[in-house]
């Protein structure tokens, strides 16, 4: 007698068991929306580890100086994600080594304009304009990086570099002015 006692006991919780799940505790219609958010947060920590490993083997590859195969690498990481400044900046960097001046601009300029608070963007930026004999763009620069650390003393050297090879001969001495 016991024992089927306790085997209908067994078998009616089994069968509660069963019905318990199937009813969610959630509304109607919000699972999907939480999957789908899951789905796109799993999608970009995805992408973002993919930019990340390739950005540092493009890194180990431009230290073990294979610049043309860290170009194509950086490339590859700046079409990943178009709105990270730094793989624009290294690949301006690579250029400039490999003294293509057109190119190093091209993606300096880039880096620039997506992060202009960057002071390392903004300085190699100007010096690549300077290297083009772009001298009004580089004023430019110069003069905002100016803006933002008054008390760097190299900002006005450079800008009155800038201004001696434009022929702005006053300006350039109104700027050593300003630097005392």
């Amino acid at each position: 007698m016991i024992r089927i006692f306790l085997i209908l006991l067994f078998s009616f919780f089994f069968f509660l068991e069963g019905l318990a799940q199937k009813k969610s505790f959630y509304p109607e219609g919000t699972q999907n929306k939480n999957k789908n958010s899951t789905n796109k947060v799993r999608e970009y920590e995805k992408d973002e580890y993919q930019y990340k490993s390739i950005y540092y083997s493009a890194i180990k590859e431009k230290s073990l100086e294979n610049y043309d195969k860290a170009i194509k690498l950086f490339l590859k990481c700046t079409k990943l994600n178009e709105n990270n400044p730094a793989a624009y900046y290294e690949t301006a960097r690579l250029y400039n080594l490999l003294q293509d001046d057109k190119l190093s601009v091209k993606y300096s300029k880039i880096s620039y304009n997506l992060d202009k608070s960057n002071k390392w963007y903004a300085e190699f930026y100007a010096q690549s304009l300077f290297s083009i004999y772009d001298f009004y763009e580089a004023q430019k620069v110069y003069k905002t990086l100016i803006k933002n650390d008054i008390e760097n003393e190299d900002y006005y050297l450079d800008l009155a570099r800038v201004y001696l090879y434009d022929n702005k001969l006053k300006t350039a001495i109104n700027t050593y002015n300003d630097l005392e």
